[in-house]
């Protein structure tokens, strides 16, 4: 893969040119390639790959901060978090069915 301008780059990764920048801002992505005359931003695979990364850590639920501090302690305690929201989720469930059925 050739370089991508920040316009392609943004159709390939299916986020706005806004977000790609924000990205940087926050420390998550940097372009491969910037254009000291220009100040064009390059990308190439490996931040087509970084993004996706991103964007499935959020699918997970993870904060951008969390995933630009990402680690498997990290990893481990937020299936942990998700373990107990489970725990609770069903207990709820069963509080519910218990009053439908006393009623």
């Amino acid at each position: 893969m050739k370089y991508l301008r920040i316009g392609d780059f943004s159709n390939v990764v299916g986020i706005s040119v806004k977000t790609i920048r924000f990205y940087e801002e926050k420390g998550l992505i940097k372009p491969a390639y910037i254009d000291k005359y220009t100040g064009y931003r390059y990308y190439d695979e490996k931040n087509v790959e970084q993004v996706l990364v991103i964007l499935q850590y959020k699918n997970m639920g993870f904060t951008l901060e969390e995933i630009k501090n990402i680690n498997p302690n990290l990893l481990i305690s937020k299936v942990e978090s998700l373990k107990d929201q489970i725990i609770n989720i069903k207990k709820n469930i069963i509080k519910h069915i218990n009053m439908v059925e006393r009623s």
